[in-house]
C-alpha cells in the first residue's frame, strides 16, 4: 500500500501475487499427484496461517472496524514464506537455460524493496510533526492546564518529547485522557479507551480555565463516540480560542467562559488535511 514515504507498494504487492500465486498452484500439484503428504500440509499450514487473521479482521469488522495495519502483522511471516516457496517453483524455460524465472523475481523484489529504503528513511526524518506540536503546546501552557488526546499513542508522543525538551521548564502538563491506570489493557494501541465519566467531564471547569485538545485518530470508529462526548461537554462551558494545524494532527486551546455567557454556544470549523470537522 502507499503512504507518505512509501514507494513501489503497489508493485510490491503485486510481485508478493504472484509470487504466493505459485506456491498455491504447487500446493494443488501435490494434493492432485501425492494426497495429503507432509509436504501439502507445511503449505496448507502457511496459507491457514496467512489468511485467517485476515479474514478474522474483515468478520469481526462488520461489528466495528479492526482495520488497522497492525492487526495484519501476524500474516506477514506466512505471506513471505509462501512467496519464498512459490519462487523455488518457477519453471526454467528451455530456451533460457542459464535463467532462473524463480530467480529474477527474488532479485525484482528485493530491488523495489531497496529501491523505497532512501525515500523512507528521508520521509521519517522530516516527520517533525509530534515534536513540532508538542513543543507549541508546552510553549504555551499555563499552570492549571489540561490537555486531552483522545488516544493513547498521541499522549505517549507528546510524553516522548517533553521529556527530552530542555527549553521549557514550565510545571508539567495534566494529562485529563487517557489516564494510564487500567492495568488491564495496553496503553500503547489506539483501542486504549478507559471509561470515561459524566462526572470527570462535569468537574473540569471547577480544576482548569484552559483545555488543550490534540485531535489525532479521533476520527476513528471507535474513538468518534468518546471525541463528541467530550467535545460537547467542552463547548458547554469553555471556548475554542486558538486552533494549529500540523501534518496529521491538529491542537486546539479551550479557555473557560465568563459567567455571563456560559448561555451561549460556541462553534469551530477545522480544516484538516483529509476533510473538515466542525465543533
Amino acid at each position: 500500500p502507499e503512504f507518505d514515504g512509501a514507494f513501489g507498494g503497489r508493485p510490491l504487492l503485486l510481485l508478493y501475487f504472484i509470487a504466493c500465486a505459485a506456491a498455491l498452484l504447487w500446493l494443488l500439484r501435490i494434493l492432485r499427484r501425492n494426497g495429503r503428504g507432509k509436504q501439502a500440509w507445511r503449505l496448507a499450514f502457511l496459507v491457514c496461517w496467512a489468511l485467517l487473521p485476515i479474514l478474522l479482521v474483515l468478520f469481526a469488522s462488520i461489528f466495528q472496524s479492526m482495520l488497522i495495519a497492525r492487526y495484519f502483522l501476524i500474516s506477514t511471516p506466512a505471506i513471505m514464506l509462501l512467496a519464498a516457496a512459490g519462487i523455488t517453483q518457477f519453471p526454467l524455460p528451455a530456451r533460457f537455460k542459464q535463467l532462473h524465472l524463480g530467480t529474477a523475481l527474488l532479485l525484482l523484489i528485493v530491488a523495489v524493496q531497496l529501491a523505497g529504503l532512501p525515500r523512507y528513511f528521508l520521509h521519517r526524518l522530516n516527520s517533525t510533526e509530534w515534536q513540532t506540536a508538542s513543543n507549541f503546546i508546552l510553549s504555551q501552557q499555563r499552570p492549571g492546564d489540561a490537555a486531552i488526546f483522545f488516544v493513547a499513542p498521541g499522549r505517549d508522543l507528546f510524553d516522548y518529547y517533553r521529556e527530552r525538551s530542555s527549553q521549557f521548564s514550565r510545571p508539567p502538563l495534566s494529562a485529563i485522557y487517557p489516564e494510564f491506570h487500567d492495568e488491564r489493557n495496553d496503553p500503547q494501541v489506539i483501542a486504549y479507551l478507559p471509561p470515561l465519566t459524566d462526572s470527570m467531564l462535569q468537574s473540569l471547569p471547577a480544576r482548569h480555565n484552559r483545555i488543550w485538545v490534540v485531535l489525532y485518530h479521533d476520527e476513528l470508529p471507535m474513538t468518534r463516540p468518546v471525541r463528541q462526548r467530550i467535545i460537547a461537554s467542552l463547548n458547554s462551558s469553555y471556548t475554542p480560542v486558538q486552533v494549529r494545524n500540523f501534518p496529521e494532527l491538529s491542537v486546539l486551546l479551550y479557555a473557560k467562559r465568563a459567567p455571563q455567557s456560559l448561555a451561549g454556544h460556541s462553534s469551530l470549523a477545522l480544516g484538516q488535511g483529509n476533510g473538515n470537522a466542525t465543533f
